[in-house]
């Protein structure tokens, strides 16, 4: 499964994020132009992987966090339908696709937007406009197999065993049935790779007593 990241991540991380999200508020017309070229570009990239024979993408999203745009016709109109283009592309050519709402940047007030969005899996935070929701929440708001449940700079990124595994114990206990254990995100660079194996093996000592 490859990462892959939209149009609009890929813009940002060629001029930065705050000047796309700058220009994208004075004249999106004109930055539509560069997200067309960044699009095509994706997909030569993605196509490539596909006959290759990858099974699918980890497809990463921003754009919509809760700080970026008063004017909801940007994303609407700027951001989503380049999400969708590449997004409907490799869920037609792959089985195992992840829709990952990143929330690396800011928190989102609403993921209304996201729930069209193909994806076999849905991976996002738990953290909506203040309010904290349950893995089972997101599974009946997108009606499909939840990614994540651990907080990616919670106690997977401590030394202490013992909370760790107890930590994974209460979320697959309060998980939907079609769920896959993982982070919100990417897991901090300085995580202890043990730490990470001993959330995984308990992970599945807990699925099978189930």
């Amino acid at each position: 499964i490859v990462t892959l990241y939209s149009p609009f991540m890929s813009a940002g991380h060629s001029v930065g994020g705050e000047l796309l999200t700058k220009h994208l508020k004075q004249d999106p017309e004109a930055v539509k132009k560069g997200l067309d070229i960044i699009t095509e570009s994706t997909l030569l990239f993605a196509n490539e992987c596909i006959k290759l024979g990858v099974d699918g993408f980890l497809a990463a999203t921003q754009g919509g966090e809760g700080f970026r745009f008063r004017d909801p016709a940007i994303f609407a109109n700027y951001v989503k339908p380049y999400d969708l283009v590449v997004m409907k592309r490799i869920n037609e050519a792959t089985p195992c696709n992840i829709l990952h709402i990143c929330d690396f940047v800011s928190d989102y007030d609403d993921l209304t937007p996201f729930l069209d969005y193909p994806g076999h899996i849905v991976n996002c935070s738990l953290k909506i406009n203040s309010q904290l929701f349950s893995t089972k929440d997101i599974y009946k708001l997108f009606k499909r197999p939840v990614f994540g449940g651990m907080e990616k700079k919670g106690s997977i990124c401590t030394s202490n065993t013992d909370l760790i595994l107890e930590n994974v114990k209460e979320v697959i206990q309060n998980a939907p049935e079609k769920f896959i254990l993982g982070a919100e995100c990417a897991l901090p660079c300085s995580n202890n790779w043990q730490q990470i194996r001993q959330a995984v093996d308990m992970a599945h000592t807990q699925r099978w007593k189930g």
